[in-house]
């Protein structure tokens, strides 16, 4: 693998949303070879080459905990090869490696009540989000061609949580976590900056209009 100019960097820091230290991979646009293989679940450094740019950085036995992209953090990583795939669909963006010594992790956040990878989409401040919710709990049943999130939410993707900065989370925890009441609260939150839609991949197709969702009108539409 060849050796690259970009700067690069691993620092070790107190991540506010986590619950432990955190050493942070920062890795550039365009660097497709890592030099690093992981295995185990949650993803684990199992070898890095002895070219790898990140050598002494990178560390055999660090597990993968977040791998966070412009807009969005994808947490609770579970599978090796999903890790690999989405370092490798998104090498044309700056991405980060949250790690710890630790195979747990906690989202502050979101708690520990999740299971699988979680989509932490940030939300633009925004009128116009274009975003249908139905069902309970929500579910995205589809994205406006003209939305800012069109190739970012999947219909079919489960809404797990609705974090709005001074608000308390919105979760299934805390109860009422309807499609009519995330819509609500998004129309009502539509300056604010900073909102985070978090979203997990569907077990199965997405469901369509006239089935047994709660809502399924215009009125849910997050515009």
């Amino acid at each position: 693998m060849s050796k690259t100019s970009t700067p690069l960097e691993a620092v070790a820091v107190a991540v506010e949303n986590s619950s432990s230290v955190k050493h942070i991979l920062h890795i550039p646009p365009g660097q497709a070879d890592l030099g690093i293989e992981f295995a185990e679940s949650p993803p684990k450094i199992v070898r890095v080459d002895p070219s790898c740019i990140f050598e002494g950085k990178a560390e055999v036995g660090l597990y993968v905990h977040v791998l966070r992209l412009p807009e969005l953090e994808i947490v609770n990583l579970r599978d090796s090869q999903h890790l690999v795939n989405l370092l490798q669909a998104n090498v044309s963006l700056p991405r980060e490696l949250w790690l710890s010594e630790n195979p747990s992790y906690v989202d502050t956040s979101l708690g520990s009540t999740h299971t699988g990878a979680l989509y932490k989409h940030v939300l633009p401040a925004t009128e116009n989000l274009g975003v249908l919710l139905v069902a309970f709990p929500p579910i995205i049943n589809f994205v406006r061609e003209e939305s800012p999130m069109k190739g970012r939410l999947i219909p079919g993707q489960t809404v797990e949580a609705l974090l709005i900065p001074g608000r308390p989370r919105m979760d299934l925890a805390a109860g009422a976590f309807t499609d009519a009441k995330v819509t609500q609260a998004l129309q009502e939150t539509s300056h604010i900056e900073g909102r985070m839609l978090v979203v997990k991949d569907a077990p199965h197709a997405p469901r369509e209009k006239g089935t047994s969702a709660a809502c399924v009108c215009e009125d849910c539409v997050i515009s």
